[in-house]
C-alpha cells in the first residue's frame, strides 16, 4: 500500500504542474539524460529509458527515447528522507540537519528513477576528449531550492559535481563522460514542487572539433513529504486509469 501510495502521489503532481498531454511521466527504472550527435552543431540531449522502466504507469516492454520537453522525471515519496548530520552533505545539498529532503540515489531502486548521465550513443574512436555536461541555471518551486549531483567516493565521503548551495552555479557545476559511456549519481531536490534543470553540453570531435550543444531543459516532479501524500490518492488513481486507457 506505501509503494502503490507513492507512486500515485508521484504522478499527480506531475499532472498538476505539467499541464502537458505530450509529455510521458517516467517514475522508476533505469534511465539516462543522453547526448547523440549527428555531425557538426548537432550535438543534443535525450532521454533514453531503458526495457522495464515504469512510463505513464505500465513498464516499457522495449527502451525507448523521448526529447527534453517530452518527459517529466517524477520523484517519489520513497526520495524522502530527513537530511542527516554528515556535514559534507549539509553543505554540498543546501539543506541543514533535520530538515527534508529528495534523493534520487546513485544505486539501482526499483521504486525509484535510476537515472544517469550517459554517451552511449557517441563512438569513442570519434571522440578527442570526454563530453562534458554542464550545469546551466534551475528553476526551483520556491525561486530558493537547491540541486545537487554527487557519488559517494567509496570512503564514506562525497564527491559533489553539482551543487547549487556551493558558490551558486558556475563553470566547476559539471560531469565528464566518456564516449561510449554511462554513469549514475545521486540526485537530490531541497523542496517539493516541479523543478526545471538546465543543461548544455561540449566535448572535442576528432574530425570537426569543439562542439557545444544548445541548453536543453529536464523537468523533475518532487512530490510532497509522505505526510501529504494521501491527499494525492484519488487524483492519482484517475490520472494512471486515464493514461491506460488512452
Amino acid at each position: 500500500m506505501k509503494n502503490f501510495i507513492t507512486h500515485l502521489s508521484s504522478l499527480l503532481l506531475l499532472a498538476l504542474v505539467t499541464n502537458s498531454q505530450a509529455a510521458v511521466t517516467y517514475s522508476a527504472g533505469h534511465a539516462d539524460i543522453g547526448l547523440e550527435y549527428g555531425g557538426p552543431g548537432t550535438l543534443a540531449f535525450h532521454a533514453h529509458v531503458h526495457t522495464g522502466a515504469t512510463v505513464d504507469c505500465v513498464p516499457l516492454i522495449a527502451d525507448d527515447e523521448y526529447e527534453p520537453d517530452d518527459i517529466v522525471i517524477a520523484v517519489s515519496t520513497s526520495a524522502f528522507h530527513t537530511q542527516n548530520n554528515n556535514n559534507d552533505l549539509v553543505a554540498g545539498t543546501g539543506v541543514i540537519v533535520g530538515n527534508g529532503i529528495w534523493r534520487l540515489p546513485e544505486s539501482n531502486n526499483p521504486i525509484l528513477p535510476f537515472i544517469g548521465f550517459g554517451a552511449e550513443e557517441l563512438t569513442a574512436a570519434d571522440w578527442s576528449s570526454n563530453l562534458t555536461i554542464t550545469l546551466a541555471s534551475i528553476i526551483s518551486p520556491s525561486g530558493n531550492g537547491h540541486f545537487s549531483v554527487y557519488q559517494s567516493d567509496g570512503l564514506g565521503g562525497w564527491n559533489f559535481f553539482m551543487s547549487t548551495a556551493v558558490g551558486g552555479i558556475t563553470s566547476a557545476d559539471k560531469v565528464e563522460i566518456a564516449a561510449e559511456g554511462h554513469d549514475h549519481f545521486n540526485m537530490t531536490f531541497s523542496e517539493a514542487g516541479n523543478w526545471i534543470v538546465n543543461l548544455f553540453a561540449s566535448g572535442t570531435h576528432a574530425t570537426d572539433g569543439l562542439q557545444t550543444s544548445n541548453t536543453y531543459s529536464f523537468s523533475f516532479a518532487v512530490a510532497p513529504e509522505p505526510s501529504r501524500a494521501l491527499l494525492s490518492l484519488i487524483g492519482f488513481s484517475m490520472l494512471c486509469l486515464r493514461r491506460r486507457r488512452a
